[in-house]
């Protein structure tokens, strides 16, 4: 009896050891997941910026022209002292879009690690989950894991979201009325819960890919070099897969987004004024 007892206790301790290695390796890949992201995000920020900044311009294409041809024929009556006035607010304005280029880079950054983090737990822990209990994850099993992750990020995460969203797509232009420009935290979190599936699609496609090309492989693994194009490759699919309700959301999410009743409204309007090329404007 004294004997068994021994055993068991050191069974339990055993146990135990495994569950504490289990979570602190769910935390370091959390981790690492989150810190890769901030800084992609922080390096690209001006690209996302800009991206984010074509996506939510809409019904401006009709006037823009009306626009330009009015701006040609004053051009042709103003002066050389007023052409010379002209040239120095360009460069002021050529300066303060690129610095604009920047705003709400500090609110992104928190974004990203805190979404990331989120998202890249929950995964590996449903993951390691799935894998004790003995179940082999299928390919279908990736995309629900990434969905489910994907959901829990976005319900913690949106207003940061909606507030980054936001203050990409208002700079430099004319104060919206205050009550289209009340905060709207949880805009379109139905889109946002819809577009859980990204992720899932990235990591289902990622893993997929991976066993095959390490199948014959000793350890299983790939290069940094491949790690590396394989993330960016599937990200690509499941980016091109679900855009045009990317799009749509960041019209929901923009400052005059409030008179959108959702993402059908939104997408329904984007093919009304831009074509249904325009579900994809901004995608290169």
């Amino acid at each position: 009896r004294v004997r068994e007892r021994v055993m068991a206790a050191l069974k339990e301790k055993r146990m135990s050891k495994r569950k504490q290695l289990a979570w602190l390796a769910t935390l370091s890949e959390a981790s690492a997941g989150a810190l890769g992201q901030l800084f992609s995000t922080l390096l690209l920020y001006p690209l996302d910026t800009s991206k984010t900044r074509i996506q939510a311009c809409l019904e401006e294409n009709a006037s823009k022209q009306n626009e330009e041809e009015e701006e040609e024929e004053e051009a042709q009556e103003i002066t050389e002292i007023e052409e010379k006035q002209k040239q120095k607010k360009q460069k002021e304005n050529w300066k303060e879009w690129a610095l604009s280029l920047y705003t709400g880079i500090e609110a992104k950054a928190f974004q990203t690690l805190a979404s990331q983090f989120l998202f890249f737990y929950t995964y590996e822990y449903i993951k390691r989950k799935l894998k004790s209990s003995g179940r082999q994850i299928q390919a279908f099993d990736n995309v629900l894991i990434g969905m489910l992750a994907g959901s829990v990020n976005v319900l913690i995460t949106q207003p940061l979201d909606t507030y980054v969203t936001m203050k990409q797509s208002n700079v430099l232009q004319v104060k919206a009325p205050a009550e289209k420009s009340k905060p709207r935290l949880y805009a379109a979190l139905g889109p946002s819960l819809f577009l859980s599936i990204n992720p899932g699609i990235q990591y289902a496609t990622f893993d997929q890919i991976k066993g095959f090309l390490t199948k014959e492989r000793k350890n299983n693994t790939l290069t940094a070099f491949e790690a590396f194009l394989l993330g960016a490759f599937s990200k690509c699919i499941a980016t091109i897969v679900t855009y045009p309700a990317i799009r749509g959301k960041v019209v929901c999410q923009s400052v005059n987004g409030a008179k959108y009743s959702g993402l059908m409204d939104a997408m329904t309007k984007v093919v009304e004024s831009e074509g249904s090329k325009g579900l994809y404007k901004g995608l290169p």
